[in-house]
């Protein structure tokens, strides 16, 4: 039962998108879930790009809400206040509160299978300005690694099924899920609403728990629909398949965590002059691969020092274009005041080059868990 149990959380957690904005090096409180939880992540992010200098102060709130014990609801909303500055005159600001997020996930059948559901609340501000559309598309840049890289979108709604079993201290689970996109103005004053296109993803998983040692990795595949113009199709994301490896390890008073995800994505379509949509010569994406390393030293049951580094690194695309280099290196300190709340406080240098131009930056962050 526990096993099961391990494997349909590990499943909710890569549904659950919302998690991915968690500080960097926080270690959740274990243990079960309480009725209510409520995390909050203050954090700020900057980079200095030569000519561009990009910062980003963002606070996401999570509320985790179990009032039975098969059925959980997760709400999510962030503020966020961005700025790209090019020099004194030059500056691009983009701000305010980020769309609500509402997921649902219900398991039954002895907890081996779980069924997700999720609605994205559109409350965010789309309607960008010029200057504001600047900023937007300066912290999206996958290189940067913004944990809000988007303020707002559609009405979205999401679903998803997942089955789980396991063989002694084997266990296998299996996922699908769809993602209808809704419709937005992306810009002032535009005649035009743009929908992106819905998403359809399969996701296996398999892990590994013996003692001090866990290992899991998942490899799932998403197709992405047609992004369209007022129901016109004008362009198709390429589809993307992305392996994911996490290996724990526990030798009290040290843990060590790492973390491997490696992403291909195929050649998008685009919007021909014969008014249809064609596979582009060459892919304009290029291969991603990020690494992590979180090594929890545990001085008593109340304080721990967590040393943290990690790489990005992403290859040229088939234009030659978009490369990236970074390491990161960092350090947290976590505090559990008792089993029921936790305190982090973290921070990370950053450097290495973006599009074979020198980069670096820094990004710190408080978060704070409360369980009752």
């Amino acid at each position: 039962m526990f096993k099961v149990k391990y494997i349909l959380y590990a499943v909710l957690l890569l549904c659950l998108t919302c998690l991915n904005s968690i500080a960097v090096g926080q270690v959740l409180i274990p243990g079960d879930p309480k009725p209510v939880s409520i995390y909050t992540l203050p954090y700020f992010q900057s980079w200095d790009l030569g000519e561009d200098k990009i910062t980003q102060f963002g606070l996401p709130v999570f509320v985790h809400v179990r009032p039975i014990e098969n059925l959980s609801l997760w709400f999510n909303d962030s503020a966020a206040f961005s700025n790209l500055s090019r020099n004194a005159d030059d500056s691009s600001n983009l701000g305010g509160v980020s769309d609500t997020k509402l997921k649902i996930s219900y398991s039954m059948f002895d907890k081996k299978f779980l069924a997700t559901f999720g609605i994205n609340f559109p409350i965010a501000n789309t309607e960008l300005d010029q200057d504001q559309f600047e900023a937007a598309k300066a912290i999206y840049d996958e290189a940067l690694g913004f944990r809000i890289n988007k303020m707002g979108g559609g009405l979205d709604i999401n679903s998803g099924i997942a089955f789980a079993a396991n063989t002694g201290p084997i266990g296998l689970s299996l996922a699908a899920g769809y993602l209808l996109r809704g419709s937005y103005k992306t810009m002032k004053g535009a005649d035009y609403e743009y929908k992106p296109g819905d998403e359809l993803s399969v996701t296996a998983t398999m892990d590994f728990v013996r003692n001090m040692l866990s290992l899991n990795g998942s490899l799932a595949y998403t197709n992405y629909g047609n992004d369209e113009m007022d129901s016109e199709g004008r362009f198709k994301q390429g589809d993307e398949i992305k392996g994911r490896a996490l290996i724990g390890y526990k030798a009290e008073p040290i843990a060590i965590t790492i973390s491997i995800v490696d992403a291909i994505r195929m050649k998008n379509q685009v919007f021909s002059e014969e008014g249809n949509l064609v596979t582009e010569e060459s892919n304009s994406h290029g291969n991603s691969l990020d690494t992590f390393i979180i090594t929890q030293y545990i001085i008593n049951r109340h304080f721990s020092i967590i040393p943290l580094a990690g790489l990005t690194f992403l290859s040229e695309n088939g234009y030659g274009e978009n490369s990236a280099f970074i390491w990161s290196a960092g350090v947290g300190l976590q505090f559990l005041p008792n089993t029921n709340s936790s305190i982090n406080i973290n921070g990370r240098i950053l450097k290495g080059d973006i599009r074979k131009n020198n980069a670096s930056g820094f990004d710190m962050g408080i978060s704070a868990i409360l369980k009752f």
